[in-house]
């Protein structure tokens, strides 16, 4: 089974491991193994940020109550992230 998640990864899976298949562009294609979905959408998330973070720098006032941590969306993205390559895996099935 090959899932598509967008242009640059795609998952699959063997007897052990979900892997993820990450294209560059000119070079190989690059292979993550991991042990559940829980840390391969905690991987996507973590390389979203680290291509996200060197584009932009955000000021956020000090004394914003509304203004949510990090990490707290980070969880939040991984965790929708974790629920969606579930639901996908499940309708293949």
């Amino acid at each position: 089974m090959m899932l598509c998640l967008d242009s640059k990864f795609s998952i699959s899976t063997d007897n052990d491991n979900w892997i993820l298949i990450e294209k560059k562009n000119g070079k190989k294609e690059r292979r993550h193994f991991f042990s559940s979905v829980k840390h391969l959408s905690e991987f996507i998330g973590e390389l979203k940020l680290r291509e996200f973070s060197p584009k932009c720098q955000v000021v956020l006032c000090d004394k914003s109550p509304l203004t949510p941590s990090y990490s707290s969306v980070i969880k939040e993205i991984t965790a929708r992230l974790e629920a969606y390559i579930n639901t996908i895996t499940q309708s293949k099935q």
